[in-house]
């Protein structure tokens, strides 16, 4: 009789084990929360750039958009975006191509950005891998 005491026992331990598991795994991460980069932003390191994520759409200070295709957090406070261009006013050869920004030092009303660039390299891509969160400039 002490036996199935103790399996019962055993067995409402496993399944609070189970439950406690099971309420973590389904916690959302923290890092992944995009609905923070939701509003306008202003670049402290230069005065008057400012960004704004929709939820959709993401705009710089009316030079570029691009429909955010994926978001990437590193940290609570930066990450990357990647999305397509929808408009450029200073190239606009690159409107339907994909590109990526990285943002750091996020508060409550500012944001560093800084769009991915290389000296006399490509300044946006064809392809996206959505499998890898990448952008791939041949």
């Amino acid at each position: 009789m002490k036996t199935k005491k103790f399996g019962k026992i055993h067995t409402y331990s496993l399944l609070l084990v189970f439950l406690f598991i099971a309420i973590i795994s389904c916690n959302k991460n923290p890092y992944n929360d995009n609905s923070r980069l939701l509003g306008t932003w202003e670049n402290p390191k230069y005065s008057g750039e400012t960004y704004i994520y929709d939820g959709i759409t993401f705009t710089s200070s009316g030079s570029y958009k691009m429909k955010v295709k994926s978001i990437i957090w590193s940290s609570d406070a930066s990450g990357i975006i990647y999305g397509r261009y929808t408009e450029n006013t200073y190239n606009p050869s690159v409107v339907g191509k994909y590109y990526a920004v990285s943002f750091k030092d996020l508060t409550y009303s500012s944001v560093s950005i800084s769009g991915a660039y290389k000296e006399k390299g490509k300044i946006a891509t064809d392809s996206f891998s959505r499998s890898y969160n990448r952008i791939y400039y041949k």
